[in-house]
């Protein structure tokens, strides 16, 4: 018995539903209740407001837009949720322009000298600018192998940059507090700058700067300390240093020369008498100079020691001659918002106060006036995080379009928009078979192209923008899509056994984990062990691009041993945070004498196609072997099977599918019998039908549909009094 996927595929599961007397296919909605589900059937490639968008892309809500909002767009990434983008937005929630990205990104904005930059997790952690059309073009990284860090970065006018990065010293945190840890490790942060060519010029670090007895939301009996948390950078208006720090509720300001502290602001080092103050900021977030107004701060108050817990937006005028601290101004939002982390708040040129907050269930942008009048608002229709939202006056003409692609059940789609560009009158679609050599296949006035017979093969797709008078674009970047299939029982991982020594897997040891990892002469994958650091995935072993589908079965297989018996974190999971374990596996034991391993999991979330198997090994020295790693599909439950399916009877998704013309229905009978086959178009026209006497055992019927027309077709297996329903799609 076989059955095959696509490895490609992003929405496998479907439904079918009536639209202007006619059945369709369509993604399943979303489950979420921020979401729209009527945007997310599968009739027509989705858009908005003349944009297209991938099924993923998180879709900006609008719950308040009145007079008085500033010009210019909005810039965003979210961090947790839906698909991976950096986006450009009208204030009515269009796509100005967007990016879909690897994995999330945060802090995404336009610097003093117009290039525009974002944070990149997943690439060594470094910092991308990027051009007006969103492409890469420099990366930036903190000098002298210090960590670089995602907190903040500041590209100045003359192109200097200022980073943060972070160390860990060893310090015996016992002659601090009773119970400290003799061997813990505590993280200093770091700031550097450097010039155009990315010469260190300044660097400047905490220690010694603060008190560890000072810190709050940390435990000092931990072996890893983060007791100062450092997560703003500014210039204030004399280019001298504002850094904020959340663990020690303070704000310094610093020379950026000689590195001395000016100014302490808040926290147990204040040296202001505060005015019009009775409750200091706690773990606050993005200090800011207000421009053209020496001695003026804006900073986004989280206010977790605040009583009642809210966050808010204040302003202070700060005297360094009488070392008064006076709040000028403050935003509480009337529905008391409370967001414990993240947040920003930006002065705009109108004077209004452009506020994220952040967490999931807040909105990601509120303008608010100098009177607290709130004008705008919104949020994405996801629940996700954003580290900071931005408004910039900002505008481009692309040069050529940005192209996707998609690959549904019944349809193959490209996404294309030529942004900023209102004089686009056509798309031309080229296709072929070398990224060197493409030829024009169609042309469109809508910016998508589906095509619904293309078969196995590896494809290269391009488009270019026609204008009203005839010029043509340079050509989008290039689409590489290859229709690949796996077989039941296939290895869905690759170099499983460690033959191609490392080939297809990563590595990855995070600070202060310190270990090697190699295969040994018996083809066996080592990792040697020097520090464990404190959690599972401070060392990890994993592969990514694995596809899983929704509804389709899967065995995870390997052997494993140690030095001695410890545990090991094991999961097939989501390439991004928050890791969403789809094999729902979690710690196991792992013995000091080689053992095989297996887990049968169903993939019950939305389809896959990158998702990662990780071996996380972190917390323990002993070292980790590993070898024989398989990861093979045992079936799928996509089958419409009705709950009270005899357990002798078992019914599998059609091989192969898409087919063309012929393809197989398997089942199993747990006693010989009678078994009816009827095959309907989707207009439920029935064009074959058979009965057959089958043996206990795996069986089949043969379905050939070479007179049939291109399309979905639902096929119905009767076996006593019971139906049992599938989809299959024929491509000719």
């Amino acid at each position: 018995m076989k059955g095959y996927l696509l490895l490609f595929l992003i929405a496998v599961s479907t439904q079918l539903y009536s639209n202007n007397n006619r059945l369709v296919l369509s993604t399943n909605p979303s489950n979420n209740s921020k979401a729209n589900s009527s945007e997310n059937l599968r009739d027509i490639p989705r858009m908005i407001n003349g944009v297209s968008v991938p099924t993923d892309f998180p879709e900006w809500n609008v719950s308040i837009n009145n007079d008085g909002v500033a010009a210019g767009k909005i810039f965003v990434s979210n961090i947790s949720t839906g698909g991976k983008y950096i986006a450009i937005l009208e204030h009515d929630g269009t796509p100005y322009f967007y990016k879909k990205l690897n994995n999330y990104s945060r802090d995404f904005k336009v610097q003093k000298n117009n290039v525009i930059s974002m944070w990149d997790d997943i690439d060594y952690h470094k910092w991308i600018l990027l051009d007006n059309e969103l492409e890469p073009i420099d990366t930036i990284t903190m000098a002298n192998n210090v960590a670089t860090d995602y907190h903040d970065f500041i590209v100045t006018e003359n192109n200097h940059y200022l980073l943060q990065g972070h160390i860990f010293t060893p310090f015996d945190m016992s002659t601090v507090v009773a119970g400290g840890n003799p061997d813990a490790l505590v993280r200093e942060d770091v700031i550097q700058e450097l010039d155009e060519n990315k010469n260190l010029i300044f660097q400047w670090s905490t220690q010694n700067v603060f008190n560890y007895l000072d810190a709050v939301n940390t435990n000092l009996l931990a072996s890893l300390i983060d007791y100062t948390h450092l997560n703003t950078i500014a210039l204030d208006f004399d280019g001298n240093i504002l850094l904020s720090f959340r663990h020690q509720n303070q704000i310094l300001k610093i020379d950026r020369t000689s590195g001395e502290i000016i100014w302490r602001l808040g926290g147990a080092g204040n040296q202001f008498e505060w005015i019009n103050e009775n409750n200091p900021f706690t773990c606050q977030h993005d200090i800011r100079a207000v421009p053209d107004k020496p001695g003026f701060y804006t900073l986004f108050d989280n206010g977790n020691f605040s009583n009642p817990q809210i966050s808010r937006v204040v302003e202070y005028k700060l005297d360094t001659a009488n070392m008064t601290a006076e709040k000028v101004w403050e935003f509480y939002h009337e529905q008391n918002y409370f967001s414990e982390r993240m947040g920003n708040a930006q002065l705009l040129e109108n004077g209004n106060m452009f506020i994220n907050y952040a967490i999931t269930e807040l909105p990601k942008a509120c303008e608010v006036t100098p009177d607290g009048e709130v004008v705008y608002e919104a949020d994405f229709n996801v629940d996700t995080e954003c580290y900071r939202t931005f408004k910039f006056k900002w505008e481009n003409v692309s040069s050529k379009p940005y192209l996707l692609h998609e690959v549904f059940a019944d349809n193959f789609v490209l996404l294309f928009n030529k942004f900023g560009d209102q004089s686009v009158d056509k798309y031309i679609v080229y296709q072929g078979f070398n990224a060197n050599s493409l030829s024009p296949v169609d042309t469109v006035e809508l910016p998508y192209w589906e095509n619904n017979t293309i078969l196995e093969g590896e494809y290269y797709f391009g488009v270019t923008a026609l204008s009203g008078d005839g010029n043509e674009s340079d050509m989008s970047n290039i689409e590489f899509i290859k229709l690949d299939f796996v077989g039941i029982g296939e290895n869905i991982v690759k170099n499983g056994t460690f033959e191609d020594s490392l080939d297809n897997w990563y590595s990855e040891i995070s600070s202060p984990a310190n270990g090697e990892e190699f295969v040994n002469e018996e083809g066996i994958f080592v990792y040697n062990i020097s520090n464990a650091g404190t959690e599972n995935q401070d060392i990890q072993l994993f592969q990514t691009n694995i596809s899983l589908l929704n509804g389709w079965a899967y065995k995870l297989e390997f052997d494993a041993w140690a030095d001695a018996t410890r545990s090991m974190g094991i999961a097939v999971e989501s390439e991004a945070h928050p890791h969403i374990n789809y094999s729902k596996t979690s710690e196991i034991a792992i013995r000091n004498y080689p053992k095989h391993y297996e887990y049968d999991f169903v993939m019950n979330e939305e389809s896959d196609n990158n998702s990662r198997l990780a071996f996380k090994v972190g917390k323990d020295l002993n070292n980790v072997y590993l070898d024989n790693i398989k990861l093979t599909v045992t079936g799928s439950t996509s089958v419409e099977q009705n709950e009270e399916q005899p357990e002798d009877f078992a019914v599998f998704q059609n091989y192969p599918n898409p087919f063309n013309p012929s393809t197989k229905v398997s089942f199993v009978l747990g006693k010989s019998n009678v078994v009816n086959l009827n095959v309907y178009s989707i207009t439920g026209e029935l064009v074959m039908s058979k009965s057959e006497y089958f043996k206990a055992g795996t069986n089949s019927f043969k379905v050939n549909l070479s007179d049939a027309t291109s399309g979905v077709y639902i096929y119905q297996l009767g076996y006593g009094d019971k139906l049992y329903s599938g989809k299959m799609l024929l491509l000719k």
